[in-house]
């Protein structure tokens, strides 16, 4: 029996060995496209004050949905250029209702074993936020990484996830200079991607 068993891992190990001993494969060439759909989680970490002070976000604001559209073409078999367009929605303690949407431009680099992929991304733009009569405009830099599968030449699909920094700075004409923190939150979705 426990030679069996041996035999058969060796067996399924030798299997597996010529998909990982490939060269690396791109399917994809300079000019093609991706759109994809996100989809999944936007979960509130800290808010940082201009003195340093760290207050959990969880006393503010509740996990939230979180649903994104994303463009982009290949420079080169593994670097992508684009832009995603997103939009949260969560609860605060006081029942009101916040909502974000984050415009974005987004390079990723994209090393592969194929059929997977491992996209490292870094994201800057705008993040228009709204809640009850406060609108606020405000930047966001979103650094992330996913891991994704090839199911095919045109379909794509994996797990984001998405480091999301920021700053709300208000001025003193305002009159919530004291208000003035820098923002800290995980976006983790699901995605599929088509390729054309």
């Amino acid at each position: 029996m426990k030679k069996t068993v041996l035999l058969l891992f060796i067996l399924l190990g030798g299997l597996t060995i010529p998909a990982f001993s490939q060269e690396e494969i791109s399917p994809y060439d300079k000019g093609d496209q991706i759109f994809a759909i996100n989809a999944g989680f936007f979960i509130p970490l800290f808010f940082q004050d201009l003195d340093g002070v760290i207050e959990p976000a969880g006393g503010h604001i509740g996990v939230g949905g979180m649903l994104s559209l994303e463009w982009g073409i290949f420079l080169n078999r593994n670097i992508t250029l684009g832009f995603d367009v997103g939009g949260v929605f969560a609860s605060t303690v006081s029942d009101s209702t916040l909502l974000m949407i984050p415009i974005t431009a987004k390079i990723s680099y994209i090393p592969r074993i194929f059929p997977f992929e491992f996209p490292i991304f870094l994201e800057a733009g705008v993040n228009l936020l709204k809640l009850d009569t406060l609108f606020c405009p405000a930047a966001i830099i979103k650094p992330g990484a996913a891991f994704q599968w090839n199911y095919n030449r045109d379909w794509t699909f994996g797990l984001n996830a998405k480091y999301w920094w920021v700053p709300e700075i208000y001025s003193e004409a305002s009159g919530l200079a004291e208000q003035s923190r820098f923002g800290n939150f995980l976006e983790v979705t699901l995605s599929a991607l088509y390729h054309f």
